[in-house]
Formats: C-alpha cells, sequence, structure tokens
C-alpha cells in the first residue's frame, strides 16, 4: 500500500469520525434539552403537590375546629381541586415529554437504527 493510499485512509477514517461525532452532538443537544423541559415539569408538579398538601391541612384544621365554616371549607376544596387539575395537568405534559422509550437496537431521537 503506498503512502497516499494510507493518506486517504486515514482521510476517511477522519471524515467518518467527524460525521460521528456531529451526529453525538445533536443527540446530546436534544437530551440536554429533554431533561431540561422535564426538571420544569416535575418541579411544577412538586409545587402543586405542596399546595395540594397545604389545602388539605388546612381543611383538616377547619373541621377540627368543631363547627366548619362551610364556606372556608368549600374554598379549601377548591383550592385542593385546582392544584389537582394543574397536577393532572402537568403529569399529563411529563408523559407526553417523556414519549415512549425507544425499542432496543434504536436511537432514542429519530428511532433509527445506528448505524457504523
Amino acid at each position: 500500500m503506498t503512502v497516499d493510499e494510507k493518506l486517504d485512509l486515514i482521510m476517511w477514517a477522519l471524515v467518518r469520525i467527524n460525521s460521528k461525532l456531529g451526529e453525538i452532538m445533536s443527540e446530546q443537544s436534544q437530551v440536554d434539552a429533554d431533561v431540561s423541559a422535564l426538571t420544569t415539569v416535575v418541579t411544577d408538579i412538586g409545587t402543586q403537590t405542596a399546595a395540594i398538601g397545604t389545602a388539605l391541612a388546612a381543611i383538616e384544621q377547619e373541621l377540627a375546629s368543631g363547627v366548619p365554616d362551610l364556606s372556608a371549607l368549600n374554598a379549601l376544596v377548591g383550592q385542593a381541586q385546582q392544584a389537582q387539575s394543574g397536577l393532572d395537568s402537568q403529569v399529563s405534559a411529563l408523559q407526553s415529554a417523556a414519549g415512549s422509550p425507544p425499542s432496543s437496537g434504536t436511537s432514542g431521537t429519530t428511532g433509527t437504527t445506528p448505524t457504523s
């Protein structure tokens, strides 16, 4: 094999490596964006869960007072329901953002079979 042929092989290998690097960088960027979106949703789920806990504690306190003020109790139930609704929408957003896992042997972002 001549020196020129060896250099051609090296250049071809470098082009292939560069192409693979581009694919990896593109997928990493998508992973970073997905993690950021999921972190936002999970944070909001925590906030909604805390709001439900606060509303339930207030409801329990109102009931423990003997003769509860039903207007205050109804308002607290409404707050809990509103927080639950927010939680439901965030869980749906989380499920949508997560999507279904890729099947074995496929690329996560494109669903295509990886090439060598």
